[in-house]
C-alpha cells in the first residue's frame, strides 16, 4: 500500500510481497500443525493413565501434571494392577519425547 502519488509498483515489490505472504502462510500453517500435535499427545497421554487402582492395605493415588518444557510432551506414567498370586504391581515411569520442528 502507498499513501502517496510515487510511483506504481514495480516486479520487485509484487515478488517481495508475494515473498512476504508465503512466509506468513507458513507460519500460520506450522503454528496450527504445533498445536493439533499438542492437543493429540495430551489427550493420548492423559488416557492411558491408570484411574482405577487396587485398593488393598494401602490407598493408591496419583496425580498427573504435564511437563512443563518447549513441547510439553512426555512426562511420567504410572500403572498399578494385581497379578495371578494376588499381588500388587505398581509401574512408574517418565517418556520424554522430542518435538517435531516446524518446517521452514
Amino acid at each position: 500500500m502507498r499513501t502517496s502519488d510515487t510511483e506504481p509498483f514495480d516486479e520487485q515489490d509484487v515478488d517481495a510481497a508475494q515473498e512476504l505472504g508465503r512466509r506468513a502462510g507458513l507460519a500460520v500453517a506450522n503454528a496450527k500443525q504445533f498445536h493439533r500435535e499438542q492437543h493429540v499427545a495430551a489427550t493420548l497421554q492423559r488416557a492411558f493413565l491408570t484411574k482405577d487402582f487396587p485398593q488393598r492395605a494401602a490407598a493408591f493415588h496419583a496425580v498427573y501434571r504435564a511437563g512443563k518444557g518447549d513441547a510439553e510432551l512426555g512426562g511420567d506414567w504410572y500403572d498399578a494392577f494385581t497379578v495371578a498370586d494376588g499381588s500388587i504391581v505398581i509401574t512408574i515411569g517418565d517418556v520424554r519425547a522430542k518435538a517435531s520442528r516446524p518446517r521452514a
